[in-house]
């Protein structure tokens, strides 16, 4: 069974006697543990501590526990831990200078959360996650003290890292050999003091009294109990977590899109591109200094779109603000319903806006005809026909607010409610700009807040990289070209994911490969707008391109909708006044199957 809230406590031993069996749990409220040992049970009191973060891992959701160790020696001591690096669930410092940088990481990670999570009524990260849908990670620390801390880390600080570190969710294990245990050393008074002290015998555990094992210990004395150490399942904890991590537990929580878009810093790791309910993020921002690769981003997200989803799945609309030619390449893109390459015309953006809140609305309606369905996944398991997600991507985004004050609070408002309330109709937003410090920032404060999926390129000032993360996460400045930031917690320093791209891919080779093998059921053809011309305008120039074939019904000012090839019965295709607009048109074919009963 998985949990929101950290485990109720630490397993390490066993409790037996002739006729009675039961784990011996250190209560979780003691923030952690001290495991004392000598040379001769060294190795049963690190197959008992990977034992017991194990246990932890099953109990929680597999993003929910980040294990961290600090240890200098050569030898591996948790073998099983060290297998899931590539699952970005362990990482260990094997030198000063990493755990130096490690141990910054959670210092900046606690203040955070004391800070900005934290409150008088929830004043511990247990109670938050518990009280909210989208829990932060709990952090597994093992510190081997023979090496950790050493000079380069203030006593001071770690000091007072131990005290709080558990209200932030940061549960501790400390280990050592009992011969190097100093009563003077400050450090390993305060872990002492502040963590429940076990130490493990060749046949027994002894623990240290404690008020929290009051009770238990009545318990083993009334009932001449034994304390023996953890069993060793090691393998079979390792196996059941992989388990869990490739079935994904509980369906409920999938993201919709998952992309590759490059590797950690070490090669190891794959990072996607997510959005959807595992991820909690439904739409993103993306920003990055001229040259530093966000074009490559943007179109290798587009092409590979189209490589992991049909037209049937997914649609794209992509508006160009920047030069006007960046999105031609896509011409023949099979997921595109529209391009708009006129970067002059700052109304379409609005426009666009607008039936994007016409679809949520007629999709809404759509779902009402079906119990307890309130969003596109529901839906598209009971419905005949499956209706696509849409994503609207618009680079450049700054150009939309260089317009009237009016013009931009219209834009801004539409912005943030199709943010808000889109993702459960399918409809989503990726906005791409050069930088969100100054004017951008300030109109988009309230809509950033539906955005947090945020990943950034090098940045050249602090404004900007605190515009787009938080107060304080300046990561992007020090980054290379082709590196970027992935943030999916609202640009919470200790949520920072480094990434190096992936390169740009062949687009024109992949689109004639998909053109070439999909059916015309799975593909559309977009309709391309390179003039500044309006919708509202009896005007040729409102067509596709001559050279661009389009299998789509041309909108005009009494339609709004169109029948798509793909299923999706009440699809967008253009833009008109609400006033003109008949909200629901269906073909005859359409009433034939009773879709346009309200």
């Amino acid at each position: 069974m998985t949990q929101k809230t950290f485990p109720i406590g630490f397993p390490v031993g066993q409790l037996k006697n002739k006729i009675f069996e039961s784990m011996f749990i250190v209560p979780a409220q003691s923030g952690g543990l001290f495991i004392k040992t000598d040379e001769s049970n060294e190795n049963e009191a690190n197959n008992l501590i990977e034992s017991c973060a194990l246990h932890l891992l099953n109990t929680l959701q597999p993003e929910q526990l980040k294990i961290d160790v600090f240890d200098f020696s050569y030898r591996k001591r948790f073998p099983y831990l060290a297998d899931l690096q590539s699952d970005g669930v362990y990482k260990i410092a094997l030198n000063s200078k990493q755990a130096d940088q490690a141990f910054q990481q959670l210092e900046d990670m606690a203040l955070e959360r004391h800070h900005k999570i934290l409150s008088p009524t929830l004043p511990t990260l247990n109670e938050f996650n518990k009280a909210t849908e989208h829990p932060f990670p709990y952090q597994l620390v093992l510190i081997n003290i023979e090496f950790f801390p050493d000079n380069y880390v203030n006593k001071k600080r770690f000091i007072d890292f131990i005290k709080e570190a558990k209200d932030a969710g940061i549960y501790i294990i400390a280990f050592g050999n009992e011969d190097i245990i100093d009563p003077s050393n400050s450090t390993h008074k305060v872990l002492q003091e502040e963590l429940i002290q076990i130490t493990i015998y060749d046949d027994h555990i002894d623990y240290q009294n404690h008020t929290l094992l009051e009770d238990l210990s009545q318990l083993i004395k009334r009932f001449d109990l034994s304390v023996l150490p953890l069993l060793d399942e090691r393998e079979t904890l390792s196996v059941q977590f992989r388990d869990k991590v490739k079935s994904n537990e509980n369906n409920y929580f999938q993201d919709f899109i998952n992309i590759p878009i490059g590797k950690s810093p070490d090669g190891r790791t794959t990072i996607n591109f997510s959005l959807g309910d595992k991820s909690s993020s439904y739409n993103a921002l993306i920003t990055g200094m001229v040259g530093t690769g966000k074009s490559t981003l943007l179109n290798n997200l587009i092409i590979s779109i189209a490589e992991e989803y049909t037209a049937q799945e997914m649609r794209l609309y992509l508006m160009d603000y920047k030069e006007g030619v960046e999105f031609k390449v896509f011409k023949n893109h099979p997921n595109c319903e529209k391009i708009f390459l006129d970067n002059a015309n700052l109304n379409a953006a609005t426009e666009m806006l607008e039936s994007f809140v016409d679809l949520m609305e007629q999709r809404s309606r759509l779902f009402s005809k079906y119990d307890q369905v309130n969003k596109i996944a529901e839906y598209n398991k009971v419905a005949d026909t499956p209706i696509p997600r849409v994503i609207l991507i618009i680079d450049e985004v700054h150009s939309l607010f260089s317009g009237t004050f009016k013009t931009q609070d219209k834009f801004k408002a539409l912005l943030e409610k199709v943010a808000k309330k889109g993702r459960a109709f399918g409809v989503h937003i990726i906005l791409a700009t050069q930088t969100l410090s100054g004017a951008i920032n300030q109109n988009l404060r309230e809509v950033k807040k539906q955005f947090p999926l945020r990943m950034t390129y090098r940045l050249s000032e602090q404004d900007d990289a605190e515009a787009i993360l938080t107060m304080g996460n300046l990561a992007p400045l020090r980054l290379n070209k082709f590196e970027l930031i992935y943030n999916n917690q609202s640009g919470l320093k200790d949520h920072n994911i480094f990434c190096k791209v992936d390169p740009p891919k062949d687009i024109q080779k992949i689109v004639n490969q998909i053109q070439a093998s999909r059916s015309d059921d799975e593909k559309v053809t977009p309709i391309i707008y390179e003039k500044s011309t309006s919708e509202f305008e009896d005007d040729k120039d409102n067509e596709p391109l001559p050279s661009v074939k389009s299998n789509q019904p041309l909108p005009s000012k009494n339609n709004s909708l169109h029948t798509s090839q793909q299923g999706d019965k009440e699809f967008l295709a253009g833009f008109v006044k609400k006033e003109k607009l008949d909200p629901v048109q269906i073909n005859a074919e359409d009433k034939a199957k009773g879709l346009d009963d309200d």
